[in-house]
């Protein structure tokens, strides 16, 4: 028998992914905001081809076409992270179901661009930093190329269940590199320093981290969507472990906005 609509466990839960939204939209406007600083600002003053030179993240891509590629992918990483979340706002989808309808074929489009130039970069442009450490962003970027087609396929079959499933998913998945960058710091900042890590990103506690990165999150989304049908027990154990994310996830955020993205902008 599933809980009440009003029961305490049913507003943890809710309350626990409520905190996370809010989380995640502060995380996000501000990695977006180091973005459009860091890259948008040296856009206006360095040519395409040495804009990426000092970035320590990727290998130089040697090309000028290969440089605007990569400059696109990191300004779509912009956008998608300042518009993403607004569609999981029940009031936007109510009240202006138009504008969410757009806003998430946008959103689904950059992620598939983003996806495509990422892998594109990475193993024919030589834009990696090893061949190890390149694997778990490679199956996010696969998996992206999956979950946002069939978003896309069951919102338009009115399929809303699977719709919203896979266009979480998709989201998630289009916020890997955001979610990489917080576990990263997040490992730093518990372990008091690296602890199986590598300058190439690629030792032991780098790979777990890239694969965590969107496997846990989209964990924590089918747990959501498993304990929201459940008792008020599935909904406090749901509830908890959302929790527990999202102490992880503010640990994140402060680490990579404090050492990583306050310090360039």
């Amino acid at each position: 028998m599933s809980a009440s609509p009003s029961s305490a466990a049913h507003t943890a839960l809710r309350g626990s992914v409520v905190l996370w939204f809010t989380l995640a939209l502060i995380g996000q406007w501000l990695f977006a905001t180091y973005i459009v600083f860091e890259f948008g600002g040296q856009t206006l003053h360095e040519t395409p081809i040495d804009l990426f030179k000092q970035d320590n993240f990727h290998k130089q891509a040697y090309s000028a076409p290969d440089n605007l590629l990569l400059l696109l992918h990191v300004l779509l990483a912009a956008v998608i992270n300042f518009l993403g979340l607004s569609q999981m706002i029940p009031t936007l989808r109510k009240r202006w179901p138009h504008l969410h309808r757009w806003n998430g074929r946008f959103f689904l489009s950059a992620g598939l661009i983003a996806a495509v130039s990422g892998l594109y970069l990475t193993w024919v442009s030589d834009a990696r930093m090893s061949n190890t450490g390149s694997i778990g962003i490679t199956f996010n970027g696969l998996l992206i190329l999956l979950c946002a087609p069939l978003a896309w396929f069951y919102a338009r079959q009115r399929n809303w269940r699977m719709h919203r499933r896979f266009a979480i998913h998709a989201f998630m998945l289009v916020s890997g590199v955001w979610f990489f960058r917080l576990a990263i710091m997040a490992w730093f900042i518990l372990n008091q320093g690296p602890r199986g890590n590598s300058a190439q990103l690629d030792g032991p506690a780098d790979i777990a981290l890239s694969f965590a990165c969107y496997l846990l999150p989209m964990a924590l989304a089918e747990l959501y969507f498993w304990a929201e049908t459940k008792t008020r027990w599935a909904h406090w154990a749901a509830a908890a472990t959302i929790l527990l994310g999202n102490v992880f996830m503010v640990v994140g955020i402060v680490g990579a906005t404090v050492f990583m993205w306050w310090p360039r902008l």
